[in-house]
């Protein structure tokens, strides 16, 4: 069961935010938190698929409350969902986005609206949890029991052939010794053809150029690995020496897909570097989702700018009427004045003429 943290420090937003949400996301449990503080003890505590945040709170408001969440590594890869009436101006935005925001949602809520958003991070959420996990499941694998195993030909293939994962081996002499079948299903490239060769780079582009694993083999340094993949690819965070990569291409059949490479290197029990291996995922679909939110993200901006500058003309409107009645107001109060004034005139002449009628 997916869970849903809603954090506002006022209890009417959240009322109605978890009756919406319950309505909407019957499958999902819906956690409330009436300030930052109580919000990021049980963002720690449970885990929660997607945060709701309300920006203005007093002492510690929604941008703090953000910039904590997303520093802090039990709770930096939940989605935040920034939620406000007030600070709907572009800077605003930018300053929630600056804060490790994901999204950026103006009240007053629209269900639909809120539930689509909902949505879209709940599956960037999922998909990046098995993407986490798989990579743990990668690197555990690659342990020191497992390392020494790798001496044996036979006992290595049935570990890449065991990944779920498309991935590879190359030797020291850069060519390929492994190619799974989860690799031969992404690629559509057999591994009769590719072990043997140098030719991994043809899974993703058109001529040579060497990959995450190529440059493992050859320990290189930073900027060298830089002149290949820019600014694209990080060390990981759990092995110094495995690298990582983000990154789009256009395929050979002409399509952009997105891919998501780790090479790892694999040492003999004495920390002699003997290959490496890399796994290659398609995250083209996880991109295609980040794409929609993003787009989503700019129309709603577009519509807040669009409402609030027909607030803006409303309001310039109701001044300039406001304007003309008070100047009218004043001109009827003077005439009336001046008719009093007349009626006296008239009245001092009556008496003085004798006329009382």
């Amino acid at each position: 069961m997916s869970i849903i943290l809603a954090i506002d420090d006022k209890p009417d937003n959240l009322v109605t935010i978890k009756a919406l949400l319950n309505q909407m996301k019957p499958e999902c449990e819906v956690l409330t938190a009436f300030s930052g503080q109580e919000g990021i003890k049980l963002a720690r505590k449970y885990k929660p698929d997607t945060i709701i945040l309300d920006i203005i709170m007093p002492g510690m408001d929604g941008y703090e409350t953000c910039k904590i969440l997303k520093t802090d590594p039990a709770t930096k890869d939940i989605p935040v969902l920034m939620l406000t009436a007030i600070k709907t101006d572009t800077s605003s935005r930018i300053k929630g986005l600056q804060h490790g925001a994901d999204a950026f949602f103006a009240k007053p809520i629209d269900p639909y609206e809120l539930g689509a958003q909902i949505d879209v991070l709940l599956r960037i959420k999922q998909t990046e949890d098995l993407l986490r996990q798989e990579k743990r499941d990668l690197l555990e694998s690659v342990d020191e029991k497992t390392k020494a195993l790798l001496m044996n030909e036979i006992k290595l293939n049935q570990i890449i052939e065991g990944f779920a994962i498309p991935a590879f081996v190359i030797g020291q002499d850069h060519k390929i010794t492994h190619w799974n079948t989860a690799l031969e299903i992404l690629t559509l490239l057999k591994s009769k053809s590719m072990i043997g060769s140098s030719d991994h780079w043809k899974m993703i582009y058109k001529k040579p150029h060497p990959l995450l694993a190529d440059l493992v083999l050859d320990r290189a340094d930073d900027i060298t690995i830089s002149k290949y993949f820019e600014d694209k690819w990080q060390r990981s965070s759990l092995l110094y020496e495995a690298l990582e990569m983000k990154k789009v291409f256009v395929d050979r059949y002409y399509l952009d897909r997105w891919f998501y490479c780790t090479a790892v290197p694999i040492k003999d029990k004495d920390g002699e570097l003997i290959c490496a291996l890399q796994i290659v995922q398609d995250i083209t679909k996880r991109k295609a989702s980040e794409l929609e939110l993003e787009k989503y993200r700019k129309n709603l901006e577009v519509l807040v700018d669009e409402r609030t500058k027909a607030l803006k003309d409303k309001n310039e409107e109701l001044e300039q009427l406001n304007k003309l009645f008070s100047g009218r107001e004043f001109r009827i109060k003077e005439l009336r004045d001046k008719v009093k004034e007349l009626e006296n005139e008239i009245e001092k002449l009556k008496v003085n003429n004798g006329d009382w009628i």
